[in-house]
């Protein structure tokens, strides 16, 4: 959860919280690990108050990984986080950061059970479930609807319908593309038609669904903005199971039947947040790294070209999908560079632990708060080579299996987890790729990408990792995300013609997939 820097009338109530944390002696456990606490008489109080003025929570945490973290980022720390006890009540703990990726991935498997600290509410809803058999027992209900073959293949016509309306509208624009609320705005829309099986729950353009979007936006996931926004996240959410789609989308079908109303209610509203937030920021920085290097955008074009015309103006269908051998390579080195994931939900221990400290083994006691850094597992030097912290999708050493070359098992690793490790990964992991496979080839035969002016002069030295640029937009709350207000030039190209309209995939080949 992002720290906001806290207003003026709410910094009595942090001088209280430092103060007692400051009182209370460091546990044992904690001298095992590096960290911004690992000097002898540090003012531990400072420490997170200088971390809470950072503005946001990654901040702090890529200073601490960068300062304390050895093996180029892959080992673990103790770092302070903020808690809420079941009354609400707040409270500083420290919490592991855990840079390892062994420990990582054994963690992931072993104790899914996220922090009920989270918020100073209970959250029951899928993504923030912390009671874990009810966890369990939605994951098994809810995951389904995502299946590639059963669920999301019958799918790709009405995607496709999305797309095509979407790049028709997109030809037709008097200027330049701004890219936040356009790809947020078609993200919420394609999530809706396919999963949820409505058309038109969302207004017809961005700037008419943009209340809806920012309160399900991941920008709003902190507790300043949550109270301002949740009239209209629980509107919308029972807009969403009352719509009286027929059918009902494969999702839609399986959050009707949830028996508990505050249940289905909370995970109707996670999934309209996790559903399109992330999947769109993604697609702002494909966007942003093909305007940057041509000469990729030019190898995925080609590579469409011939897709495309080897399928003689038929549509595609789900297996081609995988085809797309160099768009899926861009996607990938997106999410590894500037995927929005670098931490995720908190897990809280249900057992002691032994997690790799200073020397040897360190036992972690129960009900500690623990993150992963996947930032340091998809940025290592020791795992990636010299070129970690650079865009390079043509050049880059994924294996078979993390580009998804002949299997349609979702990417992980120990070093690649762009979707979080299993045990309690993202769900709609496939349908996000569907969607991003989907647009990115055809979208890149209709036209050239190119930043607009001034974007084009003020993202030049923007380097994943270091500078001014970098320092400035992980400041920001909510995932690390291109500026607000990003446009892009448009060119058109003749590749078009070899792409069905729209209206003609009314018509087309629906029956068969």
């Amino acid at each position: 959860m992002a720290a906001s820097v806290p207003a003026e009338a709410t910094r009595r109530r942090y001088k209280k919280l430092l103060a007692r944390f400051a009182a209370q002696p460091v546990p044992v456990w904690v001298r095992g690990f590096r960290g911004p606490f690992e000097e002898p008489g540090c003012d531990v109080a400072q420490i997170f108050e200088a971390s809470v003025a950072k503005g946001d929570s990654k901040a702090s945490l890529f200073e601490w990984a960068s300062q304390y973290m050895d093996g180029d980022g892959l080992s673990n720390i103790v770092v302070p986080v903020m808690r809420f006890d079941g009354d609400g009540r707040a409270d500083i703990h420290y919490g592991l950061l855990l840079g390892d990726p062994s420990d990582a991935a054994k963690l992931a498997r072993e104790n899914p059970t996220k922090d009920p600290g989270h918020f100073p509410f209970k959250v029951q809803g899928i993504v923030l479930e912390a009671e874990e058999q009810s966890w369990r027992e939605q994951r098994a209900h809810l995951s389904s609807a995502f299946l590639p073959g059963q669920q999301l293949k019958p799918l790709l016509p009405t995607l496709q319908r999305g797309v095509s309306e979407l790049l028709d509208r997109w030809a037709g624009l008097q200027g330049p593309l701004e890219a936040h609320d356009e790809l947020h705005h078609a993200a919420l829309d394609f999530f809706l038609q396919a999963m949820i099986g409505a058309k038109g729950l969302l207004p017809p353009t961005p700037r008419e669904s943009l209340a809806i979007r920012e309160a399900f936006n991941l920008d709003g996931v902190n507790l300043e903005d949550l109270p301002r926004t949740e009239a209209t996240r629980l509107e919308f959410a029972l807009r969403v199971l009352r719509c009286g789609a027929t059918p009902p989308g494969p999702l839609l079908e399986r959050l009707l039947s949830i028996d508990d109303d505050e249940k289905r209610v909370s995970s109707v509203k996670d999934f309209l947040t996790a559903g399109h937030d992330t999947t769109a920021h993604t697609l702002e920085w494909v966007l942003l790294e093909l305007a940057r290097h041509p000469e990729v955008q030019e190898a995925c074009r080609m590579e469409a070209e011939s897709i495309f015309g080897e399928l003689g103006g038929r549509s595609l269908c789900y297996e081609d999908l995988l085809r797309f051998e160099v768009t899926s390579a861009v996607i990938f080195e997106t999410l590894r560079l500037w995927g929005p994931a670098w931490t995720v939900f908190r897990r809280e221990l249900t057992a002691d632990r032994s997690f790799g400290g200073r020397v040897g083994g360190v036992t972690v006691p129960q009900g500690t708060a623990v993150n992963f850094w996947f930032y340091g597992h998809h940025h290592s030097a020791k795992l990636w080579g010299p070129d970690a912290c650079e865009f390079r999708p043509l050049s880059r050493d994924f294996s078979d299996a993390e580009l998804q070359r002949g299997t349609s098992r979702t990417p992980s690793s120990e070093r690649f987890h762009p979707f979080s490790l299993p045990g309690r990964d993202c769900m709609g992991k496939n349908f996000s790729l569907m969607e991003m496979r989907l647009l990115l080839p055809q979208m890149l035969c209709r036209f050239r990408v190119q930043l607009a002016e001034p974007w084009r002069q003020q993202l030049e030295g923007l380097k994943c990792g270091s500078g001014d640029l970098f320092h400035g937009l992980i400041q920001k709350p909510g995932p690390a995300k291109p500026p607000k207000g990003l446009c892009f030039e448009l060119e058109p190209l003749h590749l078009a013609s070899q792409l069905p309209s729209a209206r003609e995939l009314t018509a087309m080949e629906r029956s068969r997939l």
